[in-house]
């Protein structure tokens, strides 16, 4: 089930349920992730409910939103991967698909972005490929 599917039932359930606080954020969300693009796919809900992470913590670090909402932003943020296991999958699909060279850095990102959206750090990913593909 796709996160934007994710959210909407969510919504269904907190609304029947009369839970206004969870219900209104929930809408606040889905209006937000699908403000430029009807059904976004998950790599951008993603994207977007990372940003507003972001943008809510004041210059200390510390966040403006409630309890609740950091809940419910997190309860659709994937976890994010660990360094071992990106190494671990980087290197399989090395390996598997006999890649070699810096020149094929880009298709190890594009098959990161497409099949863990979201879940790893896309600077850490970048610094390992580049330093498997030297080896």
């Amino acid at each position: 089930m796709k996160i934007i599917d994710k959210i909407s039932k969510d919504f269904m359930l907190a609304y029947k349920a009369k839970r206004m606080e969870e219900k209104d954020y929930l809408g606040f969300l889905k209006s937000e992730v699908t403000r430029d693009n009807k059904t976004p796919d998950d790599a951008d809900v993603v994207t977007k409910l990372k940003s507003m992470v972001k943008k809510s913590l004041d210059k200390d670090g510390v966040s403006c939103l409630t309890e609740t909402e950091m809940e419910i932003l997190n309860r659709f943020i994937p976890s994010q991967m660990s360094e071992e296991d990106l190494t671990s999958y980087l290197s399989n699909y090395i390996r598997d698909n006999n890649i070699e060279g810096m020149k094929s850095m880009g298709v190890l990102m594009t098959f990161l972005k497409e099949e863990f959206p979201g879940q790893y750090d896309g600077k850490l990913a970048s610094t390992l490929v580049r330093k498997l593909l030297q080896n």
